[in-house]
C-alpha cells in the first residue's frame, strides 16, 4: 500500500469515527437548579441528560440568568434552542452563547480532543507501518 493511500485510509477512519448517526446533534440539557453538574465548572459525570436538536432548535445554548434582586442563586441553563435565542432572551442573561456541534454547550472545548487524535494517528501509522 502506498504511503499516500495509507494516510488517506487513516484520516478517513478518523473522520468516520467522529460522525454521529443522522443529521441531528445532541446538546446537554439541564438547569443548575435541577442538577449540580450543570453549574460551572461543568461536570459531565454528574449530568446524564442530553437531547437531540431538531429542525426548530438548531443550536445548543448555555445561558447564565441573573436572579432578580438576588433572592435565589443565579441559574445556568443548557439545551437546544432556536438560533436567535440569545438575542431574544439576552435581557435576563449575564451570559448567553450558542454553538452548533455535538454536545458543545459544556465548558469543555473540543480543541482538547485534537492532541489525543494526533497521538492516535501517529500510533496507527506506526502500527500499520506506513
Amino acid at each position: 500500500m502506498s504511503k499516500y493511500k495509507c494516510h488517506l485510509l487513516i484520516v478517513s477512519l478518523c473522520i468516520i469515527s467522529l460522525i454521529k448517526e443522522g443529521v441531528t446533534f445532541k446538546c446537554y440539557k439541564c438547569t443548575s437548579q435541577g442538577a449540580q453538574g450543570c453549574k460551572d465548572p461543568f461536570n459531565v459525570t454528574q449530568l446524564v441528560l442530553t437531547e437531540d436538536c431538531n429542525y426548530d432548535y438548531q443550536v445548543c445554548v448555555k445561558q447564565e440568568i441573573m436572579s432578580p434582586y438576588h433572592l435565589v442563586e443565579d441559574e445556568i441553563k443548557r439545551g437546544c434552542m432556536h438560533e436567535d435565542y440569545c438575542y431574544v432572551e439576552g435581557m435576563r442573561s449575564t451570559h448567553c452563547s450558542t454553538c452548533k456541534s455535538y454536545l458543545c454547550n459544556s465548558a469543555i472545548s473540543l480543541s482538547f480532543l485534537s492532541l489525543p487524535i494526533l497521538f492516535l494517528y501517529q500510533f496507527a501509522l506506526h502500527l500499520i507501518k506506513c
